[in-house]
């Protein structure tokens, strides 16, 4: 979602698409993408296809020890890194280290903060493990701090004899782990990191390097050794478990409804959500997720949340755990993804529109990424009013041909696909560190 907010016109989704555009894995073919310099989605290593073969299907990654290295606690929101997670977990083992706790603080009687007070889920499979870690504070200024905090976090790893074969990490701060135990280090990045410093020495030493989004890989190339394109996918049966289950807050809520669901943070257009509910007082517009301040996502500041508050037909329902989400998006008439365009974190991704498409909604947001082509029943607007115009073409354009479309998409770019696609990387890095070690 990297996109600007000067240029204000309104294009409308297509409405058709072309057939085959369901049979394959990523939305432009390979000849147009090498045309406008877009990355595409490789299968087996080096090849370039945007299609997943029969053969690619992740089995060549099995029996392997993995260790994760996460950016949030993992019964927090299910985001991109529990997805990956869960589905390694079904042919591999997995440590996933969440974020570690400061020995200093622990030290000064300060218990350690968790962004999830309370769980978002319950997944956890057989093969999963979870670590903890204690370390210290990061010392750009003292060299021997940071080396003393990777020598406690590796010493953690050796007391829970866990040897990985591959380590997996979203997290920029772990590029010492590269080289260690022989095993591939793969850096796997989903949003825009603070410490350019770190990241760039992790882009340096990956052996592997997976874009989320096409800004991060236009950024990397020629940073790193070898660098991919994978795109966030959707959970279908996920959502699908408790779809049919009506929440009891929506109920009374009259139609037609506008949903987000998501953390509700300073990347939100609180201005742009305003204007919709004044400008359609018929419309029910629903916030799902947390949204006070020091939450999950940052959370809104006070000013921001009371305006939305003094707004009669804005509903802030507060986080709610992930298997129910799935019921709440059911019950939209129309997904919204309102996003600050010029917010520097704010990257396109795929997961929040399939989360809508999935279960056959027709979603209005305010930027895509500028290459790729619309899936169907998508609205770019470019300007708080083509937005508003855009959920009511929404509202009323909307059939069940078209949620079939919608869902028809979703289930080509399910995370199952996705991760069988990064796992045959992974065992391409497995295959290639055997052989430089031999």
């Amino acid at each position: 979602m990297n996109c600007e907010t000067p240029l204000y016109h309104w294009r409308p989704a297509p409405v058709h698409q072309s057939p085959g555009l369901f049979s394959s894995l990523h939305l432009v073919s390979d000849a147009q993408r090498q045309c406008r310099g877009i990355p595409t989605i490789g299968t087996r290593g080096c090849h370039n296809s945007h299609a997943l073969s029969n053969q690619s299907r992740g089995l060549t990654l099995s029996s392997q020890s993995i260790l994760v290295i996460g950016t949030e606690s993992w019964f927090g929101p299910l985001l991109s890194k529990q997805h990956v997670v869960l589905e390694l977990c079904k042919r591999n083992k997995v440590l996933y280290m969440e974020p570690f706790y400061h020995l200093g603080s622990l030290l000064r009687g300060h218990l350690p903060h968790r962004l999830s007070h309370e769980p978002y889920h319950d997944e956890q499979p057989p093969t999963l493990h979870r670590l903890t870690p204690l370390r210290l504070p990061k010392s750009q200024a003292l060299p021997w701090v940071r080396r003393l905090s990777e020598t406690i976090v590796l010493a953690q790893l050796r007391f829970r004899r866990f040897r990985p074969d591959v380590v997996l990490s979203f997290n920029p701060y772990f590029a010492f782990l590269a080289g260690r135990w022989e095993a591939p280090f793969v850096y796997y990045c989903v949003d825009t990191q603070p410490d350019e410093a770190a990241e760039a020495e992790t882009l340096t030493r990956a052996d592997l390097v997976v874009a989320a989004t096409e800004v991060l890989y236009q950024r990397f190339k020629g940073r790193t050794r070898r660098l991919k394109y994978l795109p966030h996918g959707v959970n279908i049966d996920a959502l699908n478990a408790n779809a049919g289950d009506l929440p009891p807050e929506m109920v009374a809520l009259p139609h037609p409804v506008a949903g987000f669901v998501g953390a509700i943070g300073p990347f939100l257009d609180t201005t742009l959500i305003e204007q919709l509910a004044q400008a359609r007082p018929d419309l029910s517009l629903v916030l799902v997720g947390p949204y006070e301040k020091g939450s999950f996502g940052g959370g809104l500041a006070h000013e921001a949340l009371a305006r939305l508050r003094g707004l009669p037909n804005i509903h802030l329902l507060g986080p709610r755990p992930s298997e129910q989400l799935g019921a709440y998006i059911n019950a939209f008439d129309v997904g919204i993804i309102p996003y600050h365009t010029s917010h520097p974190r704010v990257h396109f991704s795929y997961h929040k529109v399939l989360q809508y498409l999935a279960l056959g909604k027709p979603v209005v947001t305010t930027c895509f990424a500028s290459n790729a082509i619309l899936p169907p029943h998508v609205t770019v607007a470019e300007s708080h009013a083509a937005f508003v115009e855009a959920v009511g073409r929404a509202l009323t354009c909307h059939d069940v041909s078209a949620a079939h479309e919608c869902r028809a998409f979703a289930r080509q770019h399910t995370w199952e696909r996705r991760v069988a696609q990064l796992s045959d990387w992974i065992a391409e890095c497995i295959r290639l560190s055997g052989n430089a070690a031999s």
